[in-house]
């Protein structure tokens, strides 16, 4: 009889320690943050004459290396064997303006302004699954906020004031992913991030002249992130 009640407890046990093991195994669902640094390109920009749109003005901005942060939440998908994740991200990034470049007959002047960006993204990675490190590429899609302090120059003088605009955006990303525990994942990527021209109405000062404008900018970044992930 003794024999027995031990051999049930026995088997009472082991199966209580494989069910709560079982219900400690990451179910795919995860939440984490992102920091990073942003390097772009110069930013392409326009100023239009919104009375006479014959009289316009090109120019470029370069920026300095801006700040990047956000949050994110996703499912790593069980009917892919955890292949395919989906994710949606929010992520900040802001610049600086350093110089203005090619206004008018002049190349180049120093430049004060900033660029900030939001956007929110939804992203379909691809994983590899197994062991502890995962590499991955991925695609986003989504939509960006865009503003633009206002841009001001000493030499030329050249001045125009700050706006926003709302545009869909894409960006491309690779990297990969370590299990450091059970539940917690760092990562080190790569995500190129390009947004549609962004356009708003805005006032232009130049020597001689105050107009009233439309300013497109065109925005696009090498973002290189890391992030840390709690995996649910």
């Amino acid at each position: 009889m003794k024999k027995t009640v031990l051999m049930a407890v026995f088997a009472a046990v082991i199966l209580g320690v494989s069910g709560l093991s079982y219900a400690q195994v990451p179910k795919g669902l995860y939440a984490g943050v992102v920091g990073g640094f942003s390097i772009a390109p110069d930013l392409s920009s326009s100023i239009t004459n919104r009375v006479q749109a014959w009289d316009s003005v090109n120019f470029d901005a370069s920026l300095k290396a801006g700040y990047l942060f956000g949050v994110k939440a996703g499912w790593q998908t069980p009917f892919t064997n955890r292949i395919m994740a989906l994710e949606l991200e929010l992520l900040n990034m802001g610049h600086e303006m350093d110089t203005l470049k090619n206004v008018a007959t002049y190349p180049e002047s120093d430049a004060d302004g900033r660029i900030y960006i939001s956007s929110l993204m939804g992203n379909v990675i691809a994983r590899y699954p197994s062991g502890m490190i995962h590499p991955y590429v991925g695609i986003g899609g989504g939509l960006a906020y865009l503003a633009v302090d206002e841009i001001k120059s000493g030499f030329p003088a050249f001045w125009v004031n700050s706006g926003s605009d709302v545009v869909l955006a894409y960006q491309l990303m690779a990297g990969v992913e370590i299990d450091i525990k059970k539940n917690f994942v760092i990562g080190i990527g790569y995500k190129y991030f390009d947004a549609m021209k962004a356009t708003y109405e805005a006032d232009y000062a130049s020597p001689g002249t105050y107009i009233p404008a439309e300013v497109e900018v065109d925005y696009k970044s090498h973002n290189f992130v890391l992030s840390f992930s709690y995996l649910f």
